[in-house]
């Protein structure tokens, strides 16, 4: 599979956009997904449209990208996000969020459980306040009663793998067998996993 896949990148024009998505998307920006780079929004976003494909259990809203140290306090939750998650019937509701411009990590609202769950790959303190007070901000404003958790695992070894890291703990919510692997290997594997089920969906609405 990943032979096909490389095979494909390579072949393709770069600009050939991948239909399918509700947003554009070119196939350059996905060569991200590669080994030792670092995911663009755009890899994240085709990636949970898939997820929302395959399981119809989530929906994927993107946080404003922030920039530390930040005393927006209060207000880091726009309106349109609010009444979104207010509005969403989706059990599961992925909440990326690019911290610094160099750095993914997330929020995600579990509907079912009434929790909302942060995580972030470094366990950096720094950022998990942050995303600590982003969840109280939602919960304060918008989902009254839920609960706030902090998920300090799994952690990344590298400095390049975090978009990856929220892409699979966003997949393990929908797939409590996914893998563990979180070596060398395994990472590889899972950053071809995931650019096959994005091409492969693109090849499928395209059809």
């Amino acid at each position: 599979e990943a032979y096909a896949v490389a095979k494909e990148l390579m072949k393709t024009w770069p600009h050939t956009q991948l239909p399918g998505f509700d947003f554009p998307i070119e196939w350059s920006n996905i060569y991200c997904a590669r080994e030792e780079t670092w995911y663009n929004d755009l890899v994240i976003e085709a990636f949970t449209t898939t997820l929302s494909a395959k399981y119809g259990k989530n929906k994927t809203i993107f946080l404003p990208q922030l920039q530390l140290p930040d005393t927006n306090e209060g207000n880091r939750v726009p309106e349109a996000t609010r009444a979104a998650l207010e509005m969403a019937t989706e059990d599961y509701i992925f909440l990326p969020i690019n911290l610094n411009s160099s750095h993914w990590a997330c929020i995600v609202v579990d509907n079912v459980k009434g929790a909302l769950m942060c995580y972030d790959s470094v366990d950096k303190r720094t950022h998990l306040k942050l995303l600590q007070a982003i969840a109280n901000e939602i919960i304060s404003t918008t989902l009254t009663g839920f609960a706030q958790t902090t998920m300090h695992s799994p952690t990344q070894k590298d400095s390049d793998s975090c978009g990856l890291f929220v892409c699979l703990f966003f997949w393990k919510r929908l797939w409590k067998e996914g893998g563990s692997d979180y070596t060398h290997m395994g990472l590889r594997l899972r950053r071809w996993e995931v650019l096959h089920a994005i091409i492969e969906f693109s090849k499928g609405q395209g059809a």
